[in-house]
């Protein structure tokens, strides 16, 4: 995908992945990349911020019966690579 500088990129899952009592993260590779930026207080909002490439992952963390994440089962849902450029 490629965005140009000052777009958003809004990642929206779904219906059958959403709901079934998993957190769910979204998280831009590299981590500490000023490509792409999370928009504050919005899941799956991205700004694009810098020029280069980055690729963001959904990934969910099913809720074992203890209350507490699993991370033996945490499953990437999938990724998207963007370019940003001028």
């Amino acid at each position: 995908m490629r965005l140009s500088k000052g777009q958003l990129l809004q990642i929206v899952l779904p219906a059958a992945d959403r709901g079934k009592g998993q957190n769910t993260s979204y998280g831009v590779q590299p981590a500490d990349s000023p490509i792409l930026v999370a928009v504050g207080g919005s899941v799956g909002l991205f700004n694009a911020a810098a020029d280069g490439v980055a690729k963001v992952q959904v990934i969910q963390e099913p809720i074992c019966l203890t209350g507490q994440v699993c991370t033996a089962h945490v499953l990437l849902i999938g990724s998207v690579t963007v370019t940003v450029a001028g």
